[in-house]
């Protein structure tokens, strides 16, 4: 029953505002994001059934307790006049307190009302971000090459909340304006049909004032959004890479470009806000001549004996609610227009499909006992400075359990997009990857990362402490195995030197640490959780021989059993764990790329 209840709300809310936007002479275009946006939000409207059942029971019964406060005003004049023109003295007490109760029930609902919008307005926004978080985190490279990070906070803040209060507040509000409007016009007609007519003659104007200039603003609000993200990528660039910046004496030409930047959307903002201004001054203006039309019209009805006094008061209040709501019917579809451009920037973040999927039927991979068999693989396509191909071709490997693996070639030969194909951040276009002889895309992605430590080739650090560096919100790293990653990766002599030990803050990506800190800590972070396989990119670049050296006695003697793999574009790096073994060399129409099993 309940179920029932909650989708006839829904179903109503969506029919609603597809009725009333229809009913205006608005652009198809309009019209279709308005039912594109509906149906995307109905999956978050979802997950509060009892609030928006509440608002939709709130609303009427507060109309209908604003139109009785006019009404029994209505025979309170009156009665004063009657009472004054016979010279007694009329009863006050009830009448005033019934008005009473009356106003204060309508201001209770009312607060009411706002606190469950705002409740729900609040929760949705949590809720879509929250989603679109967790989808944007499964997404791979494709993604992040064609939004900017800018951009995904631009839509992340800016735009979620002018969707989060459309959500809600502005379709519940439009809602309670066509209660508003229909009961005001109705209780109109009946006291004075000459003036309701009258009152209700702008209602074309205001129509086509709306029509014309809702396609305006939305380029307006669009081209604004995208100078947002604009600001926003720029600054996120020039904080990262402040000490370039720096080192190069580049800081005046940021300041300009920046400038320059900001200055086209201050431009923007100023057009927006112009506009934006203009329109909602035509829209109060209509209203205001309605009431001086009234107000003159009446006054005559009134001083010719034809209107009584106690309905010309009623009148003007059903007039006053009223007349407001009509305006904020506009106001409300300028700010929906404006929250349809960001409703669909956010939808493009939720329907791009991540590079990389489980299957439907993907198994479960709870133990890693034999090895990892590279077949012919052909590894996704990447963009190069002169062109698109393929990063790697036909390599072959076979790494058993407790190998160590090592591919080495020039920069730019495909290693890493190699490796990457292990913990499956790409799905190979062409051949397979076995691991215990049955294919990697056969399990699930969280098994077979569950297994798996990396060390990309930057080592990224989070603005957090040491110690949570290294645990990476994984609740089975225990103070023991931090202890234990930092000695075999080096870092123990380093963290003595720091006053707060594992409680020292980094800094915004680990700007307190060296380039040789912040990779030991990166390994640190990647055997903590003492894998079954492990994947090296460039790990070493910033240590010194005698560390490197030390790292990796250490790492073969803590992780015997691990299946490694080590990525380098220099062979010098592994001349001591070559000595006396055999290695062979593939090449490719790209590179090199070298295989060694220890």
């Amino acid at each position: 029953m309940f179920d029932k209840l909650m989708g006839f709300v829904i179903g109503s809310i969506v029919g609603t505002s597809r009725v009333l936007v229809k009913l205006l002479p608005l652009p198809d275009s309009l019209v279709s994001d308005l039912d594109a946006n509906l149906n995307w939000l109905k999956k978050f409207w979802r997950h509060y059934p009892v609030r928006l059942i509440a608002i939709a029971a709130i609303t009427p019964v507060n109309a209908v307790l604003t139109f009785a406060f006019p009404y029994l005003l209505r025979d309170i004049v009156n009665d004063m006049e009657g009472a004054i023109k016979a010279g007694v003295t009329p009863e006050y007490f009830w009448p005033i307190a019934t008005l009473f109760i009356v106003g204060l029930a309508t201001v209770l609902t009312y607060i009411l009302l706002q606190s469950q919008r705002a409740y729900v307005n609040l929760n949705l926004e949590w809720r879509i971000r929250s989603t679109v978080y967790r989808r944007i985190t499964g997404m791979g490279n494709r993604f992040f090459t064609k939004f900017r990070t800018g951009d995904v906070i631009t839509r992340f803040t800016d735009d979620l909340d002018k969707v989060s209060f459309f959500a809600c507040s502005q379709i519940f509000r439009s809602y309670e304006a066509v209660l508003y409007i229909a009961a005001g016009t109705a209780f109109m007609y009946v006291l004075n049909p000459v003036l309701a007519t009258a009152a209700l003659v702008p209602l074309p104007l205001f129509a086509v004032v709306l029509a014309k200039t809702d396609m305006r603003l939305m380029k307006l609000f669009d081209r604004l959004q995208k100078l947002i993200s604009r600001v926003n990528n720029h600054l996120e660039v020039c904080f990262s890479g402040v000490r370039v910046l720096r080192t190069y004496r580049k800081e005046n030409q940021q300041i300009v470009s920046f400038a320059s930047i900001a200055e086209d959307r201050k431009q923007q903002e100023v057009r927006t806000a112009a506009t934006h201004v203009f329109v909602e001054n035509i829209y109060m203006s209509i209203p205001n001549i309605t009431m001086f039309v009234i107000l003159v019209l009446g006054g005559y009805y009134v001083m010719e004996g034809t209107f009584d006094s106690g309905s010309f008061v009623s009148f003007m209040f059903c007039l006053m609610f009223t007349a407001p709501k009509i305006f904020e019917m506009g106001w409300i579809a300028i700010n929906g227009r404006r929250a349809f451009v960001s409703a669909g920037r956010i939808r493009e973040l939720e329907s791009t499909e991540p590079d990389v999927r489980d299957r439907d039927s993907a198994q479960r991979l709870s133990k890693f006992e034999r090895g990892i068999v590279q077949l012919s693989t052909t590894s996704p396509s990447t963009i190069t400075a002169r062109r698109r191909r393929r990063s790697s071709t036909r390599v072959r490997f076979s790494a058993p359990k407790g190998s160590t693996t090592a591919f080495v070639g020039p920069v730019g030969s495909g290693k890493t997009t190699l490796a990457g194909l292990i913990p499956r951040l790409y799905d190979a276009t062409e051949g397979s990857i076995r691991i215990d002889g049955k294919d990697i895309r056969t399990f699930s992605i969280r098994d077979v990362r569950d297994h798996i430590g990396l060390v990309p080739q930057e080592a990224v650090m989070f603005s957090d402490s040491i110690r949570n560096n290294i645990i990476f919100g994984r609740d089975d790293i225990s103070e023991e195995d931090v202890q234990w990653a930092i000695r075999v990766s080096q870092f123990a002599n380093d963290l003595r030197a720091f006053p707060e030990g594992l409680d020292t803050m980094v800094g915004h990506r680990g700007m307190t640490l060296s380039g040789g800190q912040k990779q030991r800590l990166a390994i640190a972070r990647a055997i903590a959780g003492r894998p079954s396989i492990l994947i090296l990119d460039d790990c070493s670049s910033a240590l010194d021989a005698e560390t490197e050296a030390l790292l990796w006695l250490a790492l073969e003697k803590e992780l015997p059993d691990a299946t490694i793999f080590v990525i380098s574009h220099r062979i010098a790096s592994f001349q001591l764990r070559l000595t006396g073994s055999s290695y062979s060399k593939t090449a490719n129409k790209w590179g090199w790329e070298l295989t060694n099993s220890f």
